[in-house]
């Protein structure tokens, strides 16, 4: 057991050191700060035009959101990623039918763009569930969807004028996207 934590721990290290870009560092240190700013403008356009948040599924939204508001105020800290309320509700990481998953996105777009649309920035520290493509299983997870689009439309999705996502999460889609 002891030998597995550093097999992981050694694994995760080596992903880090290869996904390391100054630039991604500097730019996550200047807007961090943002975060609370952004949340309350969030926050209140919402109440203006009457969105109401509720409790559904497993977890009570409201409780969620203060918990999240208290825990990043000051800043958005680097690890974001492991805090519970955001590993828990919005990460992924279920790596059980990766290698379908994987067939899928590599059926439905070229080589060099696979590569570049699941490898993960280390900005929050993605656990690394795949040394190929050094992806995450929630950015694997989220390129799924996106290959299931285009398997079922035949349609690539950066064609499209307008990307409608339900939920939103910490923005892996998103990013996956601009990529």
């Amino acid at each position: 057991m002891y030998i597995n934590k550093i097999k992981i721990l050694t694994f995760q290290l080596i992903s880090v050191r290869k996904l390391f870009k100054l630039q991604d560092l500097l730019s996550f240190l200047r807007i961090r700060k943002l975060y609370s700013v952004k949340y309350i403008e969030f926050i209140n356009n919402a109440k203006e035009i009457g969105l109401d948040f509720y409790p559904v599924g497993t977890y009570d939204w409201e409780l969620w959101r203060r918990d999240i508001k208290n825990n990043f105020s000051k800043n958005l800290p680097i690890y974001f990623l492991h805090s519970h309320n955001i590993s828990k509700t919005m990460v992924f990481g279920s790596t059980k039918y990766q290698k379908n998953k994987l067939l899928l996105i590599e059926s439905c777009f070229q080589k060099e763009y696979v590569k570049r649309m699941l490898r993960e920035s280390f900005i929050g520290f993605p656990i690394i569930s795949n040394l190929k493509y050094l992806s995450s299983e929630n950015t694997i997870h989220q390129a799924f969807h996106l290959s299931s689009y285009y398997n079922v439309t035949n349609k690539n999705f950066v064609d499209s004028q307008r990307i409608v996502e339900w939920g939103g999460g910490y923005g892996c889609l998103a990013r996956i996207v601009k990529k």
